[in-house]
Formats: structure tokens, C-alpha cells, sequence
């Protein structure tokens, strides 16, 4: 995974956690934005970095999670075409062999990335 694109999902997640604290809308719609210019690539994009790959599909579980809940799609601007639970689903399921082969610490973010999945 390129730095630019960790980048975009590093600063995803601690936006949806600032969400998370404050409940201010624009935290989560800033995230949302930055995992909707980074979805192409990272779905493009076979990569190396398990677990990188990983942290992206869970901010995208993070973002799925905000989709299903009413009140929130009732309040935020949000991209409603998206499928955010499927993008995560894809991207673990092109990481699957090289979790497989991975140490356990990067098998461990795998795992923790299919818990979120659910």
C-alpha cells in the first residue's frame, strides 16, 4: 500500500473515532470522503501490506456500520450507493492467502478485520 493511501486511512479512522467522541457530522463525512477516493485503489490494488489492507477494510466496516443505522443515514450527506460491507469483504478476500501465510501478529489483523466483517 502506498504512503498516501495508509495516509487516507489512518486519517479515516481517527476521523470516524473523533465521530465517535464528539458526534459532530462532519468528522464522519470527512471519512467517509477519504475511503471513497482511496476505495478504487485499494480495490485495484492486489498489495503486499496485509495490514494495511486490513485497517482499510475495518474503517470501511466502521463507515458500513454508520450506513445502517437510520438516524445517521437521515443526518449525514452520505454517498448512499455505496456498499462499504462488500468493499471490506473484497479486499480481505484478495489478503486471504498472505494472511494465511503471514506471521501472527499480521494473521492477528486479519482476524480482527473478519470480526468487524460480521
Amino acid at each position: 500500500m502506498r504512503a498516501g493511501l495508509a495516509d487516507h486511512v489512518r486519517a479515516a479512522s481517527a476521523l470516524l473515532t473523533a465521530f465517535e467522541i464528539t458526534g459532530r457530522l462532519p468528522y464522519s463525512m470527512l471519512a467517509e470522503e477519504l475511503m471513497q477516493l482511496s476505495l478504487r485503489e485499494l480495490l485495484d490494488e492486489g498489495g503486499d501490506d496485509l495490514v494495511g489492507h486490513c485497517e482499510a477494510a475495518r474503517v470501511l466496516c466502521r463507515l458500513a456500520a454508520l450506513h445502517d443505522d437510520p438516524a445517521y443515514r437521515g443526518a449525514a450527506v452520505i454517498a448512499t450507493d455505496a456498499r462499504y460491507r462488500d468493499d471490506a469483504a473484497r479486499i480481505l478476500a484478495a489478503q486471504s492467502p498472505r494472511a494465511l501465510a503471514a506471521s501472527p501478529a499480521h494473521a492477528a489483523a486479519y482476524g480482527l478485520a473478519l470480526l468487524d466483517l460480521r
